[in-house]
């Protein structure tokens, strides 16, 4: 499977796609590191957003409503969102480890390349994961939208929760 043409997709614009010229590094060897930074970078933003988006779906699946107020108190499944970090700090760590594995004589550093493909991943992966916590079936109907006549009643008058 050749996989010369994964990077462009995965990293936007002309990002990683020139090598530094420095001492210890030639353009194959640089142009394999990005493919294969690319590789690990898709595969953390799939494995990623598929946990976050299935935790999501369950744990908004059981959220229950018990009390009119329930629907605006805090909507904890969201904050599983927060998951989108590993993949950035997975990215991180598998760059900066790579970078010093295959050019170890350059003395430039690994750390500008290793925060922004991590930070593109884990920032790829909240928006993404985002959306689809939209899609139909994830989110259920019932927290997705507040309609007047539950916040106001038939009447028109603000709905309290208080027995009359």
């Amino acid at each position: 499977m050749n996989l010369t043409r994964l990077a462009p997709l995965v990293f936007p614009g002309t990002w990683l796609k020139e090598a530094p010229d420095q001492v210890g590094m030639t353009k194959l060897a640089w142009d394999s590191f990005v493919e294969s930074m690319a590789v690990w970078a898709l595969a953390s933003f799939v494995v990623a957003t598929g946990v976050i988006i299935g935790i999501y779906a369950l744990h908004a699946s059981n959220r229950r409503i018990h009390k009119w107020q329930d629907t605006f108190k805090h909507y904890w499944p969201a904050d599983w969102l927060f998951l989108a970090a590993a993949p950035a700090a997975f990215m991180f760590w598998r760059y900066w480890s790579s970078f010093t594995d295959v050019f170890p004589r350059t003395p430039i550093s690994a750390m500008g390349g290793a925060l922004g493909v991590g930070m593109w991943t884990g920032f790829v992966t909240l928006v993404v994961s985002w959306v689809l916590i939209c899609a139909p079936g994830v989110t259920p109907a019932k927290f997705r939208y507040r309609p007047l006549r539950v916040i106001y009643g038939k009447r028109g008058r603000l709905v309290t929760g208080e027995a009359k």
